[in-house]
């Protein structure tokens, strides 16, 4: 979910995208993967052999987050798993609590996932490694893309990513946001005119 705002309380509509609830988590992966993606800088480069590769710190640290997410929800709560993406941060929700304490699991290459096969399947694909270090590549790779630490709070296990982008817009960008706060709806020509 997209809230225009810093917080629902400042946020003039209560969002302006939402995913739809999917039963095929597959699918559900890429389209998350491909709005979070929209929210932090990525370098395009080639391989050796000429592929295009995108690369991202901050990329890799969100792709985590959200593998882990759906690796460890428990899905026979009555709570749902969700993304927050707010206008300077993105908060990941995870209803359940952690098999060990988070201490424990940081200090030891532990791999308890709730949801096994959706393991086995996020790791055949390499999006996930059976080594236990997910909170070490989601920590390291946005320390090195935003030069802060993701906030965890573990009575409620949210995981919240503060974006640095917010804060560092010209004033056409902050514009530009306000208009379309405005109307979301308005088109290339009008938003122009209105600069």
């Amino acid at each position: 979910m997209e809230v225009p705002g810093t917080s629902y309380s400042d946020a003039k509509q209560r969002y302006t995208y939402r995913i739809e609830e999917q039963e095929n988590l597959w699918e559900y992966y890429f389209e998350c993967f491909a709005r979070l993606k929209q929210k932090v800088d990525v370098q395009f480069s080639l391989t050796a052999e000429g592929f295009g590769q995108e690369l991202s710190p901050g990329l890799e640290s969100i792709r985590e987050a959200l593998v882990n997410m759906l690796m460890h929800t428990d899905y026979f709560s009555p709570d749902c798993s969700r993304i927050r993406i707010f206008i300077n941060h993105i908060e990941f929700y995870n209803p359940g609590g952690l098999p060990k304490p988070f201490e424990e699991l940081k200090s030891k290459d532990i791999s308890l996932p709730r949801n096994l096969i959706l393991a086995k399947l996020f790791r055949m694909v390499r999006l996930a490694e059976n080594a236990g270090f997910g909170f070490d590549k989601i920590d390291d790779n946005w320390k090195a893309y935003n030069s802060t630490l993701p906030e965890y709070e573990f009575d409620l296990v949210i995981l919240d990513f503060h974006l640095e982008s917010a804060d560092k817009l010209g004033d056409n960008q902050l514009k530009i946001l306000k208009e379309i706060e405005n109307d979301n709806t308005i088109s290339i020509t009008n938003l122009s005119k209105a600069l």
